[in-house]
């Protein structure tokens, strides 16, 4: 399921939203672990990346703050210096109010 899932994200930005694919399940890495991505995208207009995690299930704090440390080290190690910061978009068969309002995420760039 999450192969089409990938697939249908992927004609929608790009048909849609004029995002240009550029990996999926791209693999990023710190001094000692591998984290993967599921879907990544870029945005010439608004020259910035979009990462997105798909997850089915709730959404959980543990999802955001993967998505905070995912969109950190992306910007650290491929966002160039005329780049505007890398979105992060978590995408749930079931959201959480609660963890919404207080994400780490509501309140950065």
């Amino acid at each position: 399921m999450t192969g089409k899932l990938s697939a249908q994200w992927c004609q929608i930005l790009k048909a849609v939203f004029h995002f240009a694919f550029v990996a999926r399940q791209q693999r990023i890495r710190t001094e000692d672990q591998d984290f993967y991505i599921d879907l990544v995208f870029y945005h010439f207009k608004l020259k910035c990346f979009l990462l997105i995690d798909l997850k089915l299930g709730k959404l959980t704090h543990q999802d955001v703050g993967q998505m905070d440390s995912y969109v950190r080290i992306y910007d650290q190690q491929q966002r160039a210096v005329d780049d505007n910061p890398t979105i992060g978009l978590i995408l749930c068969s079931q959201k959480s109010e609660a963890v919404v309002k207080y994400s780490v995420l509501t309140d950065s760039e």
